[in-house]
């Protein structure tokens, strides 16, 4: 009776059990008690590996702060003692502390197309060598974008955008690599004409992760994306990571900038 107790405490609090286990875990629930309950959209600072950055958002501080360091979402294996790490949609830069932490020989080249948000990873990453940041939209030409943002991580390319920012054609950018370790796409919906126009360029890349968004009134393009990325030789997991209630409803919740889902897809070669 005993261990059938403790299987179904362990079952109702899963979650914050596999949080409190964890020492990055407790750290975000320190974390959240300080900054969760702070006025959104202000910034402020906070400290990590002995060091004070900043943010732009409380929350989506947070739930970065939750998916890179709990969740370990961009965690992954290679030999390269060096590897060569692109991260497209970098934000305040906690993508690129988790990947120098975990490879502190890695090369990561990061974009921000933010100019605000961008401002503050360069404070935030100004004491790591082997990276790089650009100020620019990754996209399917280098004639700039107009870019919609919502002062925090969800910046987007639309044509009804408050701001023009430079743009960089990523896949004339990846053919200067022959071998790219991790390539990171967390770009708020561009990733359907990205993947689309890299399609020739993926083999040059081992793994893959993308944050795959759709928005509430526009078609999805989920088989394309899935097939370009088969196509190119990989074999791929796909995580929810915005649960919605009864979906079969219809009555799905979206976001402030419109997203109706988010899936984590994760890709390996076989």
């Amino acid at each position: 009776m005993l261990l059938k107790g403790l299987f179904g405490f362990k079952v109702i609090f899963k979650g914050a059990f596999e949080i409190l286990s964890k020492k990055s875990g407790r750290k975000f629930v320190r974390l959240s008690i300080g900054h969760g309950e702070r006025e959104r959209y202000r910034p402020g600072t906070f400290k990590l590996h002995g060091r004070k950055f900043q943010y732009a958002d409380n929350m989506s501080f947070l739930w970065q702060f939750h998916d890179i360091f709990v969740k370990e979402v961009y965690k992954f294996q290679t030999n390269n003692a060096q590897p060569l790490i692109i991260d497209c949609g970098s934000n305040i830069g906690l993508s690129v502390l988790y990947f120098k932490k975990q490879y502190p020989n890695s090369r990561v080249i990061a974009f921000e197309a933010d100019p605000d948000i961008f401002d503050t990873q360069i404070k935030n990453l100004s004491h790591l060598e082997g990276v790089e940041s650009h100020n620019e939209a990754v996209w399917t030409d280098d004639i700039g974008i107009k870019l919609f943002r919502n002062k925090a991580d969800g910046a987007y390319i639309s044509d009804g955008g408050d701001i023009q920012v430079n743009s960089v054609r990523l896949r004339d950018f990846l053919k200067a690599y022959d071998h790219i370790d991790l390539l990171k796409l967390d770009v708020e919906g561009a990733e359907f004409d990205l993947i689309k126009d890299c399609k020739d360029e993926l083999h040059r890349v081992e793994k893959l992760f993308v944050e795959i968004h759709t928005f509430s009134g526009q078609q999805q393009h989920m088989a394309e994306l899935l097939t370009t990325i088969e196509s190119a030789g990989f074999r791929y997991f796909i995580e929810n990571a915005n649960y919605q209630n009864s979906p079969l409803t219809g009555s799905w919740r979206s976001s402030d900038t419109g997203m109706d889902m988010q899936l984590n897809l994760y890709a390996i070669r076989e």
